[in-house]
């Protein structure tokens, strides 16, 4: 059996096509004082890669900016 915070999640999924990938998620709003056009699902890492989020926004938030910064880096380093 599942705990509560399993049940509460939303499903997300990522399909490579041929020309990149598509992220889609469910947008499952829980409470009458939640507007669905608020639900950000996605977080833009940058204009190349994105990240499907659940629960914690925040914490995904400061993921995705974690790793903006490891990809400015490694560019960084790369350069010559």
């Amino acid at each position: 059996m599942m705990g509560p915070r399993v049940q509460l999640g939303s499903t997300g999924i990522g399909i490579q096509v041929g020309e990149g990938v598509v992220l889609a998620v469910e947008k499952r709003v829980t409470s009458k004082l939640l507007e669905p056009s608020s639900i950000e699902k996605i977080v833009e890492i940058d204009q190349h890669m994105g990240m499907p989020v659940d629960h914690h926004t925040l914490r995904a938030r400061a993921l995705a900016i974690m790793m903006l910064a490891v990809v400015v880096l490694r560019h960084c380093q790369s350069m010559p």
